[in-house]
């Protein structure tokens, strides 16, 4: 493990400097769709930002789809499992692991050559979050939070969290953050340097499905299905803010340079553009049916939305 730690802050250090030029050298501009792309039941996805590679779970189709960013187009796709939900891709390691719920595998996959290097037994395995500092794995099912070493492949422990849904990292401050579908709504935070549970703050509603975090400012953004956003202070582990938004809010993703945060809302199918600084919602913008997931590249200011009903990822241009 510690082999690991040396090499992802250096390249954390380089990306923030390289991310912050891209983000100030350029004025902000109206987020638009520039791009539809058919994909199969889309689940979780994530970005490789050093080639540029959009990895969106199909679940229910059996593959992992792979977009290219230059072209918005599926440039390939990955035969893997049966139903998988959950994808996490570390771009330093070139691993991409493919979370299978309905097999409960966890399947690491070598990007170089798209294939899968090991199989995990992972009972309910659904959404994936990697530690670019520890180069841990983090796996959610519903009833625990699995914590994989990614440099063996082998299970670390299993942390017993009741509702666990979406997972997020902050690798600055080595926290994880795991939305739990609960009535109120909170946020488990997770030490990772020990695997503890360390805090359980409000999240600001009901039934929380999503986390995403400003890594600048430490703030923890969480999407409750009822209608609000809350806004967890990272330091204190108190929830600041709570705002309300229209619709049923579900995934979210945050540009830290920008200052915003894009809420999907899977009943009125559109993006919510959130202003970090005021807490007010700046805008929307329409997407396809049922948006659910979504991940952003800070690099290229592209925002992914896949949108359940209809089979489609929508590209929304964020610069």
């Amino acid at each position: 493990m510690l082999l690991f730690r040396p090499t992802m802050k250096a390249h954390l250090s380089k990306a923030l400097l390289f991310v912050c030029a891209l983000a100030f050298g350029s004025a902000l501009q109206a987020q638009t769709v520039i791009a539809t792309i058919p994909v199969p039941d889309p689940s979780q996805i994530d970005i490789d930002p050093i080639t540029h590679l959009v990895y969106v779970a199909d679940s229910g189709a059996g593959t992992v789809s792979v977009i290219d960013e230059s072209s918005n187009t599926v440039v390939k796709t990955i035969s893997i499992g049966s139903n998988p939900g959950g994808v996490a891709v570390n771009p330093f390691t070139r691993r991409l692991y493919v979370a299978d719920v309905s097999l409960g595998k966890l399947y690491v996959v070598n990007t170089v050559n798209d294939q899968v290097i090991a199989t995990l037994d992972i009972p309910r395995a659904g959404i994936v979050a990697v530690n670019l500092r520890t180069n841990k794995i983090y796996v959610s099912d519903s009833f625990h939070v699995t914590v994989v070493d990614g440099a063996t492949n082998t299970v670390l422990t299993s942390i017993p969290i009741t509702a666990a849904q979406v997972v997020a990292v902050n690798p600055f401050t080595n926290r994880v953050y795991v939305a739990q579908d609960l009535f109120p709504g909170r946020v488990t935070v997770i030490d990772g340097n020990t695997d503890q549970v360390i805090a359980n703050p409000l999240a600001g509603g009901f039934l929380t499905f999503a986390v995403a975090v400003d890594p600048i400012r430490n703030l923890i953004y969480a999407t409750n299905q009822f209608g609000t956003v809350g806004v967890i202070d990272g330091l204190t582990n108190t929830l600041v803010t709570s705002i309300s938004v229209p619709g049923q809010p579900a995934g979210l993703a945050v540009d830290p340079f920008a200052r915003q945060i894009y809420v999907n809302d899977v009943s009125l199918n559109n993006v919510q553009i959130i202003d970090g600084a005021t807490n007010q919602i700046t805008g929307t913008v329409p997407v396809g049916n049922r948006p659910t997931y979504s991940a952003i590249d800070f690099f290229r200011g592209l925002l992914y939305v896949g949108n359940v009903v209809g089979g489609s990822v929508s590209v929304i241009s964020t610069h």
